[in-house]
């Protein structure tokens, strides 16, 4: 049984992206190649977390690595409720 592996040319693959258009011309302009596959889909969400998780332009300023999501959640609030 053979696997059929379903690639996608620049145009196509930043338009069925979910990450954004621009983060998605972004990982192409890094990674160029004549056709994209799911591996790259895979890629591009891990961008997208990354900058999310390291409180770059998508992410937010309260996340840390070293705290816990309720320690995240506590922090928030602190900084909001004292106009931080």
């Amino acid at each position: 049984m053979s696997v059929i592996k379903v690639t996608y040319e620049r145009d196509a693959f930043i338009k069925l992206s979910d990450v954004g258009k621009k983060l998605a011309e972004q990982y192409c302009n890094e990674n160029p190649k004549e056709q994209y596959d799911c591996e790259d889909f895979i890629q591009l969400y891990h961008m997208k977390r990354q900058i999310e998780c390291t409180g770059g332009p998508i992410g937010h300023s309260y996340w840390k690595e070293t705290s816990s999501d309720f320690d995240r959640i506590i922090n928030a609030y602190e900084s909001t409720r004292n106009g931080d």
